[in-house]
C-alpha cells in the first residue's frame, strides 16, 4: 500500500510539474511580426481576369478558388505596371491587403514581364 501511495505521488509531482512548464512558455501568437514581411493572407493572388479605373478583377488559385474584385483608387501603388489600365488578363498579380481598397498591386514574371519594366522606366520618366 505505502508502494502504491509513493507511485501516486510520484505520478501527481510529475504531472503538476510538466503543466506548470507548459504554461510559462507563453503563447507563440503574442510574439510580433518581423518588420517588413508580409503574412501570406494578406493579400490576394492570382491572375487578373478584368481592369478599369475603379476595380480590379482576380481569378484566384486552388481548390477554393474565385474570382475576387478588389476595389482601388488614386492612392493605390502599382509595380510591374504604371497604371491598372496597363494590366492584361492572364498577368499574374499579388494585390494587398485581402480586404477594402487595394494600396498595393505587385504584377509578376510570365510574358509580360519585360513590357511591365518598359512601363515603369517610361512613367518614371
Amino acid at each position: 500500500m505505502k508502494r502504491y501511495t509513493n507511485l501516486i505521488a510520484l505520478a501527481l509531482v510529475l504531472a503538476l510539474g510538466a503543466g506548470v512548464a507548459q504554461a510559462g512558455k507563453g503563447n507563440k501568437a503574442d510574439k510580433p511580426a518581423k518588420a517588413g514581411k508580409v503574412d501570406k493572407k494578406d493579400g490576394i493572388v492570382g491572375t487578373v481576369v478584368k481592369s478599369d479605373a475603379s476595380s480590379i478583377t482576380v481569378q484566384t488559385r486552388g481548390k477554393k478558388g474565385a474570382e475576387v474584385t478588389v476595389a482601388i483608387d488614386a492612392n493605390t501603388k502599382f509595380e510591374g505596371v504604371a497604371a491598372a489600365a496597363d494590366l492584361k488578363a492572364g498577368q499574374r498579380i499579388i494585390v494587398t491587403p485581402n480586404v477594402g481598397t487595394a494600396t498595393k498591386v505587385v504584377v509578376h514574371g510570365g510574358k509580360g514581364d519585360k513590357a511591365a519594366k518598359k512601363a515603369n522606366k517610361n512613367a518614371a520618366k
